[in-house]
């Protein structure tokens, strides 16, 4: 079998390679992080696309699943429950893994509101509702994961 490589062959290759290696890059990496002796593995959410989309969409997430957010700066990084369709706990991280602010039982029923932490945040944490309140994480507890999220 002959193969035919024309303008039109490789414009379709060159475009698929594209595709794959954006939903490569785009794709959230998946890691196990250590929260008050707690082991959750989360997506991370690290580009400004996958934090906008956190968890929207998403069905369900089970025990010991979340998901972490991780942005550049400190700030009062402000979240909503746009397209969710379960309750969740957030928790804000400062960039010494200190916990600055919690949110516990946030029903998608809140939408529109915006919940923020009481202090400025650099990681965000949401897991499944009910688990902060399970594991006593409270405010001042240091977690064990921000190193590996450091520039």
């Amino acid at each position: 079998m002959k193969l035919i490589y024309n303008k039109k062959t490789k414009y379709i290759v060159g475009v698929t390679l594209c595709l794959i290696a954006g939903f490569l890059y785009y794709k959230n990496q998946v890691s196990l992080i250590e929260v008050g002796g707690v082991r959750i593995k989360v997506e991370v959410a690290s580009s400004q696309s996958a934090r906008q989309k956190g968890l929207s969409g998403h069905k369900l997430l089970q025990e010991g699943e979340g998901m972490l957010f991780v942005f550049e700066n400190m700030a009062l990084h402000g979240f909503w429950m746009k397209d969710m369709k379960f309750a969740i706990d957030i928790m804000w991280f400062d960039r010494d893994c200190q916990v600055v602010g919690e949110k516990v039982g946030v029903a998608p029923e809140t939408f529109p509101t915006v919940f923020y932490p009481e202090k400025e945040a650099m990681y965000v944490l949401e897991t499944k509702a009910g688990v902060t309140e399970t594991f006593q994480f409270p405010q001042g507890r240091r977690a064990d994961f921000c190193k590996a999220y450091t520039k």
